[in-house]
């Protein structure tokens, strides 16, 4: 679902676990101020090494929780 959102750099096939880690060159936005706004949505992530991005789901991680993430996804990065 954010595969193809501007600034993410993700192959979908390449998800195997429920780690997921993306590059990410926004043209108007950084990485800190990305993962901020993520957080000021209750939505949490880590910078890593080389411009990307890793989320992580566990038990406590519904349907609906994925969702609001991708919807926030959309909302900032459009």
């Amino acid at each position: 679902a954010i595969s193809d959102l501007p600034g993410i750099t993700l192959n979908p096939d390449h998800v195997e676990t429920d780690i997921i880690i993306f590059g990410f060159h926004h043209p108007k936005m950084s990485i800190p101020e990305f993962l901020e706004k993520l957080k000021e949505r209750h939505i949490l992530a880590l910078a890593t090494s080389g411009a990307r991005i890793r989320f992580v789901t566990h038990k406590d991680i519904d349907n609906e929780d994925v969702a609001r993430a991708v919807s926030a996804f959309r909302e900032i990065l459009f």
